[in-house]
């Protein structure tokens, strides 16, 4: 259970469609307008507003749980404290080298992991699912060899529309696979693992599953490659098949 009740606000001041929560100050905003209505056609439809609420829900306690330091705790900022006088700040005084300051993260989950957990969670509820929409991006990005490299769907920083979706779509697809062949349990035991490892979000995968993080990967794509080629060979075989 949560130690402390999750502020909720919803905003209806635009045609906007969004949600974010900071596990750390247990707030979640949501914006009300349904995910379509902006003509999203990267998902199926659902119940708007029970799909964002559980899915921020979700992001509230997978991170608080996954959290290093405690769950109020977001970052340690270290800062050098000089003595000394603004010039010799500045390096003028030969002995200071160097000054700056050093962050230090309380928690290490990668972007799919964050957003592929709370997609399975909503799943879970009956509020989301893994729909046409999703199997279609995954399915084309399989077969096009377009799929997110491990760091690529880590870093949200790093993608550019569509590929952010696809880092959701790709994060939701490994927890479901993630469930079948480990057990649904399998996230919890994750969680529990980074803090034994960290800062390395790899090596607790590696303790979690009993397998090398490129097998891990690679498993999965190895198993959707051939869900998805004999789906494709099937529509080619029903396409040149003579009436």
């Amino acid at each position: 259970p949560l130690k402390n009740k999750v502020h909720i606000t919803i905003i209806d001041q635009r045609d906007g469609t969004n949600g974010f929560a900071i596990s750390s100050m247990d707030m979640i905003n949501i914006e009300a307008t349904n995910l379509y209505f902006n003509n999203f056609n990267l998902r199926g439809r659902s119940d708007w507003l029970k799909n964002v609420l559980t899915h921020e829900f979700a992001h509230i306690v997978s991170l608080k749980r996954a959290t290093l330091f405690g769950e109020r705790v977001s970052t340690f900022n270290f800062f050098p404290v000089i003595n000394e006088t603004p010039e010799d700040i500045l390096g003028r005084d030969p002995n200071i080298n160097f000054y700056g300051s050093m962050v230090i993260p309380s928690k290490v989950n990668p972007y799919w992991w964050i957003e592929g957990t709370a997609q399975f969670a909503t799943e879970k509820a009956e509020f989301d699912k893994f729909d046409t929409h999703r199997d279609m991006f995954l399915r084309n990005a399989t077969l096009e060899d377009n799929l997110l490299n491990p760091y690529q769907m880590s870093v949200k920083g790093a993608l550019k529309s569509p590929y952010g979706e696809l880092a959701y779509c790709q994060g939701f697809a490994l927890n479901r696979y993630f469930a079948s062949r480990f057990g649904e349990q399998f996230s919890n035991k994750l969680i529990d693992n980074t803090a034994k490892t960290y800062p390395s979000w790899l090596n607790a995968m590696e303790k979690t599953f009993n397998e090398n993080v490129a097998d891990i990967f690679g498993n999965w794509k190895k198993e959707i490659e051939e869900q998805y080629l004999k789906i494709a060979v099937e529509k080619v075989d029903f396409l040149v098949d003579p009436i």
